[in-house]
C-alpha cells in the first residue's frame, strides 16, 4: 500500500519544506517556457495536419478530374462507335 507521503515525494519538484510557498522565479520562468513550447509544438502539428489534408484533397481533386476525362472520352468513344453502326 502506498503512502501519501510516498506519494508525495515521488511527485515532480515537491517537497515538504516548499510547501504552502510560492514557486521561484526560475521555477515559474521555466513552467512559462515549457508551456510556450507546448503551445507551438501544437501549433505545429495543427499546421502539418491542415497541411497533409490539403495535399490529400488536392491529390484526390486531380484524380477525380482525371478519372472524368477519362469517363468523358470512353463515353465520346462509345457514343461514336454507336452513332457509326447505325449510319
Amino acid at each position: 500500500m502506498v503512502h501519501l507521503r510516498d506519494a508525495l515525494v515521488g511527485a515532480r519538484g515537491y517537497s515538504c519544506f516548499s510547501a504552502g510557498t510560492h514557486p521561484t522565479d526560475t521555477a515559474r520562468s521555466r513552467t512559462m517556457l515549457h508551456q510556450e513550447l507546448g503551445r507551438e509544438h501544437r501549433a505545429q502539428i495543427h499546421r502539418e495536419v491542415e497541411h497533409n489534408r490539403l495535399d490529400a484533397r488536392l491529390a484526390k481533386a486531380a484524380r477525380s478530374d482525371e478519372d472524368g476525362a477519362i469517363r468523358r472520352g470512353r463515353v465520346a468513344r462509345g457514343v461514336a462507335l454507336v452513332t457509326a453502326l447505325f449510319r
